[in-house]
């Protein structure tokens, strides 16, 4: 069993892609009416300098209280929003998954009762469209080693270039940036497994860190988030050298957000 011990944490691996298009049945052509060239192109992914430019999201029907938008107020100061700016961030913060349980009078968002510590900060970034509307072009988790976490078992989590909004992309996984001690648990019996016959005590974790992190494919022209959990853990390994001392091992580890392991490296330090 590993044991757990402080680390900064980071996580990550899910796809968001936006797909656009329509076709036409080339045996069917003198049935079917003819789509324009224009119309076609019309209907294609975007270019990823289309994904740059300044758009509003659909918000409608998402509910927003009074006590949410004030969490706000510190970015709102810094980024002069006006009260229908405020609403509507709130707004596409829900859509991004975020739980406004979690965020303090900073706008910190905090782990809830049964996940790993953890605490993070919100970066939004966005501008003024020609109609003089905000609009937001990206939403990121950051850690920072300023943020006071109330440590368990001397073991707390960060993030790592955890984007939520990007390139017109929604990735609603807010809550994953917040591991559940269950999915930990479960994680090390995992890593356990992998090290039985490499490691001659008990792995102690270094370091969790959650990661969402965007890549533009440039030839489907879709957008894909890489959502992974990365773990850093070190051991003793017995050596090669007759009669030498047992030397201090380091081991990553890749999981998804649904806890299956991806891939592990192994190595000396």
């Amino acid at each position: 069993m590993l044991s757990k011990y402080l680390g900064a944490v980071i996580i990550a691996g899910f796809v968001s892609t936006s797909f656009a298009g329509c076709g036409s049945d080339d045996n069917n052509t003198s049935t079917k009416p003819a789509i324009s060239e224009s119309s076609s192109q019309e209907n294609l992914p975007k270019r990823l300098d289309e994904r740059k430019q300044p758009i509003r999201f659909d918000v409608s029907g998402i509910d927003v209280s009074k006590q949410e938008m004030d969490k706000l107020i510190p970015a709102a100061r810094s980024n002069k929003w006006t009260e229908e700016d405020v609403r509507y961030v709130a707004a596409l913060l829900k859509l991004c998954g975020v739980d406004f349980r979690r965020m303090d009078e900073r706008g910190i968002l905090h782990n809830l009762p049964g996940e790993v510590p953890t605490a993070c900060s919100l970066s939004i970034e966005g501008e003024k469209n020609s109609s003089g509307e905000y609009c937001v072009q990206s939403i990121k988790l950051e850690y920072s080693n300023n943020f006071i976490v109330d440590k368990k078992d001397n073991l707390s989590s960060g993030v790592d270039d955890f984007y939520l909004l990007k390139f017109q992309e929604i990735n609603p996984k807010a809550d994953n940036a917040f591991l559940k001690l269950d999915s930990l648990e479960q994680m090390t019996e995992k890593m356990s497994a992998v090290l039985k016959d490499k490691a001659l005590d008990t792995a102690i974790i270094e370091r969790i860190t959650m990661k969402a992190n965007p890549t533009y494919n440039e030839s489907t022209r879709t957008v894909v988030f890489e959502n992974q959990i990365a773990v850093s853990v070190a051991y003793n390994k017995k050596t090669n050298v007759y009669g030498g001392d047992p030397v201090r091992t380091h081991s990553s580890f890749i999981f998804d957000f649904d806890g299956n392991l991806k891939e592990s490296k192994h190595g000396e330090q």
